[in-house]
């Protein structure tokens, strides 16, 4: 799946002159205010807002820039934003419509082109470089766009108010998606080194303040030697005042960073040294009014902190991501085949998952997997060689001739797929290790159309992780109905010696919840999931078998049977141990002719109290799908 982002940045400087309590926004500091907004294509737009350095608060700029047609992005002027938000607003209203503006980068042309999707596409060009935006990011810009015609007017407004604006549908703060406002409050240096402080908030997170250790005007540290540092800088101050000499060496275990602080009481400063992890040493000279200046600058973090505390509301309304960048989701589409057929392969069902993580800002790829749960678990996923040989196979058999493929060959999934008569009937079959099933002409039908339901979920998928609001239907991408198993991840996997360990909730489309846990043999791509069935009531289970050990009294508790697929999973208070134990013993495994095949941990009271942990997150992760279950099926 491509990721498409979309930032859009405010910036105000604000002038000094007037007294803070004379309007709403103080006027003697700056700040600017970011969003960036993602859809799933590539990045094409971005915008911002802003005042001039002039400090004209009459004046607020909207730019726009188009990526990749020019370097950090091609910068439209006002005159050519006007023109591209016509021509979008056409576009949206099916009015063909092309237009031409000059800027500092020459001609620019914007006009509607004819898509195979409803509605009308936008090229802008420039010479032979252009960007193409689709029908659906033509709505999805133009709206953004207004808004940031509505967020002008505002500002315009807030700046000059002494008393907050009354706000009206065509005047209101901007609503933007995942903002972050960094305020920069003071910063001083002493020679090359300087420190920065910053009142930064993101979302509706909560509002932090920061100091930087700055290493030349452009490179910053933001870390625990900031305030070590600085604290000392107080320090050797106070001894610089009594004229007492102070040395402080700041050298940390395992990490590279180093410095330090000297008062120098013949020069009357302080001299703060700093090597970075490069090995690059930056060296600075603070007087005391240095140093107090320092301290001032602190105290205004504390006024500036208090202020966007109260007043953030003013600047923007924010919008989250609808599905959370860290939500792993699974989802099962199920053939509603025959369940009785124990021969054939109508146990067919495709999954569809997301493994996403808050590094890419959740957006992913949508892989999709089709599953024959007639077969062991760790073999039941069908690659593309073998949907294809199946549907060779079956028509060869409607064809009434022989055939015979092999897939996944050399491989613990290698597929025989074969057509042939058998007394009087022409079959279709394939066979993986010793299970054999007919590839029956109803079964392979369903999966067709399965797939092809599957193809518009998929699509779907990958278009909702970017969006802050619900996204548009259509037919090539649209919510699953019918037979629909929904998983989301409820935590961050753990270890527990051999065994990695996984959360989950599952919703089904009739409206059945349950909790999963699934353990896994191995790391990373080598892992291998346990075929044992697990909910929420094994980590209950542990959890008792650590009140038994405290209490002193023996406690045992199993799962499966040793001579069925699942294999058997015993948790038992071991007070030789000082833990809980942990056993898996595979299928048919002997624990006394083969100790080695049994996966076995100790957990400690450590262990136990991060388990203790999930029974609240897996409750608050069910709600939130059972809140949620229409951004992943439609009912009929």
């Amino acid at each position: 799946m491509r990721g498409f982002l979309k930032v859009l940045w405010i910036l105000l400087l604000l002038p000094s002159g007037l007294q803070a309590e004379e309007k709403v926004v103080p006027e003697d500091w700056s700040f600017r205010m970011s969003t960036w907004l993602m859809v799933s294509e590539q990045p094409k737009l971005t915008m911002r807002l802003g005042i001039p350095d002039s400090g004209d608060r009459e004046k607020v700029d909207l730019h726009v820039s188009v990526l990749g047609m020019a370097k950090g992005g091609l910068l439209l002027s006002e005159e050519q934003v006007e023109l591209f938000r016509g021509v979008m607003g056409n576009a949206v209203r099916g009015v063909e419509d092309r237009a031409e503006g000059e800027g500092r980068r020459g001609v620019i042309t914007f006009a509607t082109f004819k898509t195979d999707q409803e509605g009308l596409g936008v090229r802008i060009k420039r010479l032979k470089v252009g960007q193409e935006l689709s029908p659906e990011q033509v709505r999805y810009y133009q709206q953004k766009i207004e808004e940031m015609f509505i967020g002008r007017r505002w500002y315009r407004e807030l700046l000059a108010a002494k008393e907050v604006p009354e706000m009206r549908d065509d005047l209101r703060p901007p609503r933007v998606n995942n903002a972050s406002t960094f305020c920069l409050v003071g910063e001083l240096f002493g020679g090359e080194l300087g420190f920065r402080s910053t009142v930064e908030f993101h979302g509706g997170g909560s509002v932090s303040s920061h100091w930087s250790l700055m290493a030349g005007r452009r490179h910053s540290h933001r870390s625990s030697v900031t305030r070590e540092l600085q604290s000392r800088l107080f320090l050797a101050a106070e001894s610089l005042e009594r004229g007492e000499e102070y040395t402080y060496e700041l050298e940390r275990k395992g990490l590279p960073d180093s410095g330090s602080v000297v008062a120098d009481v013949a020069a009357g400063i302080v001299r703060i040294s700093f090597t970075d992890h490069l090995g690059k040493t930056v060296e600075g000279r603070f007087t005391l009014k240095d140093v107090r200046r320092i301290e001032e600058i602190d105290e205004l973090a504390r006024e500036r902190h208090k202020w966007f505390m109260a007043n953030r509301h003013l600047l923007y309304e924010c919008h989250g991501h609808l599905l959370p960048p860290s939500i792993n989701f699974e989802v099962v589409l199920d053939a509603g085949m025959d369940r009785g057929r124990k021969n054939g392969i109508g146990n067919l069902s495709i999954v569809l998952s997301a493994k996403r993580s808050t590094k890419y800002n959740g957006m992913v790829p949508v892989e999709l997997e089709v599953l024959c749960q007639a077969f062991p678990s760790g073999l039941q996923q069908l690659s593309e060689d073998d949907l294809k040989m199946m549907n060779e196979a079956a028509r060869a058999a409607e064809d009434k001739r022989n055939y015979r493929g092999v897939a996944n060959q050399g491989m613990a999934t290698e597929t025989v797929y074969t057509a042939q008569e058998r007394f009087g009937v022409w079959v279709a079959t394939m066979k993986r290790g010793s299970k054999g099933l007919v590839v029956d002409p109803e079964s392979r039908q369903n999966l067709e159309i399965l797939l092809k339901r599957a193809e518009v979920a998929q699509a779907w998928y990958a278009k909702l992780q970017g969006f802050y609001e619900f996204p548009e239907e259509t037919v090539e991408a649209m919510r699953p109905e019918g037979d629909v198993l929904v998983r989301v991840g409820a935590g961050y996997p753990m270890r527990m010696g051999p065994f990695g360990v996984s959360y989950w909730v599952e919703l089904h489309s009739d409206g059945v919840q349950r909790q999963l846990v699934y353990l896994d043999k191995g790391h990373g791509r080598d892992a291998e999931r346990l075929p044992i069935s697990l909910t929420g009531d094994f980590i209950k289970q542990l959890l008792k078998a650590g009140v038994a050990i405290r209490e002193k009294r023996d406690f045992a508790w199993s799962q499966g049977d040793v001579q069925k697929a699942s294999g058997l999973l015993e948790v038992s208070a071991s007070r030789e141990q000082g833990g809980v134990l942990l056993e898996y013993h595979p299928y048919w495994a002997d624990k006394e002719e083969d100790p080695n095949s049994t996966l076995k941990c100790v957990l400690n009271d450590h262990s136990l109290k991060q388990i203790e942990k999930l029974l609240p997150r897996m409750e608050k992760r069910s709600a939130w799908l059972r809140e949620h279950e229409g951004l992943f099926f439609r009912h009929k």
